[in-house]
């Protein structure tokens, strides 16, 4: 499964009650900071999030780092 950028809202991570079955505690505190049912884009690899998404810093790997790039150029439009 490729890598997958989890938006702001994004039903998968929402559809889930107990969302410890997507995210370790630790990083389900990163993603929701305000436990206000807001939370921060985010990378899914293998339907497990992984890290969250930085804007400033690009990715390593090939698919992310064309993903940022091409955010990137939205931007400077």
């Amino acid at each position: 499964m490729l890598p997958a950028l989890a938006r702001s809202f994004d039903e998968y991570y929402l559809s889930y009650a107990q969302r410890s079955t997507v995210a370790t505690e630790e990083l389900a505190r990163q993603i929701a900071p305000g436990k206000n049912g807001m939370f921060l884009p985010f990378w899914l690899v293998d339907g497990q999030a992984q890290r969250l998404w930085n804007a400033k810093a690009a990715p390593t790997d090939s698919l992310g780092a064309a993903l940022h790039q091409r955010y990137l150029a939205f931007r400077s439009d």
